[in-house]
């Protein structure tokens, strides 16, 4: 599975599902006989089109629903660990997106947390670990520290070792990355990882 042949909306979905499974196992837990009805378009105002945004940011970048910066997208992710690692006796700060750093990226919702922190990072000039940067890349981890060990990307001090940002932008850019369009015709759009051009698309006629 790779991040940019992940479907916005299913991602969304999926993740207020988990939600409120999670949400009925606890009322069961704090009250056998407690009997909740939830409505059938919860997460509608929150979390849900959080998700869907996340998705598309950690795709194909900004702009994004009303995101116009990375810190905006920084607190969509926030939002997004809140509700689905937070618990009642707290343990995940209020600016924890390290909290990413623990998440497994096999599934379609780690994908997408762990990809969206690391272009946030990017966007903020900050490193990034190999794992990362694979995944913005649609590549194994072990590829990147292969190419890292071979000198093909720079590497900071740090312990364990991070990708430079300028370096990781230069080698996402020589590369393209595809993604689904968001005018939702089922195309693919092809662009680097920085664009100086809006997105368009010849089959539904979708401008950014």
């Amino acid at each position: 599975m790779q991040l940019t042949d992940l479907d916005p909306e299913s991602v969304a979905r999926e993740g207020v599902e988990r939600i409120v499974e999670h949400f009925y196992a606890i009322a069961s837990r704090l009250d056998p006989t407690l009997v909740l009805a939830l409505p059938t378009d919860v997460g509608a105002a929150g979390l849900r089109p959080t998700l869907h945004a996340l998705t598309a940011y950690a795709q194909r970048g900004l702009p994004v629903w009303d995101w116009t910066d990375s810190g905006m997208a920084a607190d969509g992710l926030l939002d997004a660990l809140a509700a689905l690692y937070g618990s009642p006796c707290g343990g995940l700060e209020a600016t924890a997106i390290d909290v990413v750093d623990d998440v497994d990226p096999e599934d379609a919702i780690g994908l997408v947390l762990v990809g969206a922190a690391a272009r946030i990072r990017l966007d903020q000039g900050r490193s990034v670990t190999a794992r990362e940067l694979a995944v913005l890349a649609g590549v194994a981890a072990t590829y990147v520290r292969r190419l890292a060990r071979k000198g093909e990307l720079m590497t900071t001090d740090e312990r364990p070792a991070r990708i430079a940002a300028e370096d990781a932008m230069r080698w996402l850019n020589s590369r393209s990355i595809a993604f689904p369009c968001p005018g939702g015709c089922g195309e693919r759009l092809v662009a680097p990882y920085t664009r100086s051009s809006p997105l368009e698309c010849v089959g539904c006629g979708y401008r950014e």
